[in-house]
């Protein structure tokens, strides 16, 4: 880590987090790069035109190198015998050979050259080019140490970064709080995103963010349209899990399957718990189904609709084996209940004394709430019947002393009608 204002760099232990050193560099160190070996640190001197080269072995400034004015940032080419250093006040780029710590070669780039990127193939080098006027990305080739094309960007590119495949080039484009995107095939710009004020980037700051796990979730379905199946009935299971490469199921009766869509049929009467368990190479998970299987030419099973008045829900008991099959959330203060002649809808008054009364009305086939019937303020319903027709619901709202009268297929209070008190 440069410290640019006490001419030093700090070494941090990554395990523990901790400046397990301090050293010594020249003037205003700025940019800094390790090779590839980890043998070798590259530190820019901006304020007196050297590169520092540190034996990480030793700890030790092995020379500093004399380069042109003003080094900012600096890059090592992939195998380690370049290092490439961007000289913003001399307009140009200084090559330093590592074998001998010399420069071997001085490129002219744009205006005021700040950020400096190698791209993984070792071939092109990046330059940003900070130009009062004109500012560009130049591309040198590292064969021959000579620019081979100019990329006008927006004003005062700061850092510059290459994508691991080599396909992009991404630059901080500071005073318009965006990020380019270059198309390393065709060098042109693709892309420009907003991002917070003033970017900037130093270095290598593209990296590959480790990828997630991605875990099972266990779903099904099955064929059977009602609460119940008869006895020896093929039952067909389809399987909608998401991310699963194995299934084990469990039908309740002591057998199982481990196809994705098993087909089973069930050989003794009876309330059976079918489990479905997927897994994948990151873990497991379970869903759990009930199937009721019922003798052929046995009725339906009927239901209870319980009311509960503290916990605002409603309970479904399949009085054919005094289970409940579930619970339904309704209004505050659940109080009366009546079910529709063909079945298909319960109605279920919600006191919510002293405020606004309400009837849910809940789908017996999902059993889930498809409409409210909000009464208005102050309507406290307990009561409730239906007309043999389905056609309308009578509610007993105790705190006006009336009667309110629903259309069903509207779901709409139609009229109010007073009785007598406390009714």
């Amino acid at each position: 880590m440069t410290n640019l204002a006490s001419n030093t760099i700090s070494l941090i232990d990554t395990s523990s987090n901790t400046v397990e050193s301090t050293m010594k560099m020249g003037k205003d160190p700025t940019g800094v790069v390790v090779s590839p070996d980890g043998k070798k640190v590259y530190v820019t001197n901006y304020g007196d035109k050297t590169v520092s080269i540190i034996d990480t072995a030793t700890k030790a400034v092995i020379t500093a190198v004399s380069v042109e004015k003003g080094p900012k940032e600096i890059a090592v080419t992939p195998d380690g015998t370049k290092v490439y250093v961007a000289n913003s006040d001399g307009g140009s780029i200084s090559v330093i050979d590592t074998a001998t710590n010399s420069v071997t070669n001085t490129v002219k780039v744009g205006g005021a050259p700040f950020g400096v990127a190698v791209n993984p193939a070792g071939t092109k080098a990046y330059v940003t080019n900070n130009d009062k006027y004109f500012s560009t990305v130049s591309i040198i080739d590292i064969s021959t140490d000579k620019v081979t094309a100019t990329i006008p960007v927006g004003p005062n590119p700061a850092g510059v970064a290459v994508t691991p495949d080599g396909t992009k080039v991404y630059v901080a484009i500071n005073p318009y709080n965006a990020v380019s995107v270059i198309d390393t095939a065709t060098n042109t710009v693709t892309a420009t995103m907003l991002v917070g004020k003033s970017p900037y980037a130093s270095g290598r700051f593209i990296g590959s963010i480790p990828v997630q796990p991605v875990y099972p979730l266990a779903k099904f379905s099955s064929n059977i349209t009602s609460d119940y199946v008869f006895l020896s009935v093929p039952v067909q299971f389809t399987d909608l899990s998401e991310n699963a490469t194995k299934w084990n199921w469990d039908f309740g009766d002591g057998s199982g399957s481990t196809k994705q869509n098993p087909i089973h049929t069930y050989s003794a009467a009876g309330v059976y718990t079918v489990s479905l368990t997927v897994s994948n190479s990151n873990g497991t998970d379970s869903k759990l189904a009930t199937v009721s299987v019922v003798p052929k030419g046995s009725p339906a099973p009927s239901y209870a609709f319980i009311t509960n008045l503290n916990s605002n829900t409603v309970s479904v008991i399949n009085t054919g084996n005094n289970t409940v099959t579930a619970t339904v959330p309704v209004g505050k203060s659940p109080y009366g209940v009546a079910v529709s002649p063909d079945g298909t809808k319960v109605y279920v008054t919600n006191a919510n004394y002293g405020y606004r009364g309400t009837v849910s009305v809940i789908d017996t086939a999902t059993n889930k709430i498809t409409a409210t019937v909000d009464l208005g303020p102050k309507y406290s319903p307990c009561g409730i019947a239906v007309t043999p027709d389905g056609r309308k619901l009578y509610l007993a709202n105790r705190d006006i002393n009336g009667v309110s009268v629903i259309d069903t297929s509207t779901n709409t209070v139609t009229a109010t009608l007073p009785v007598g008190i406390n009714h």
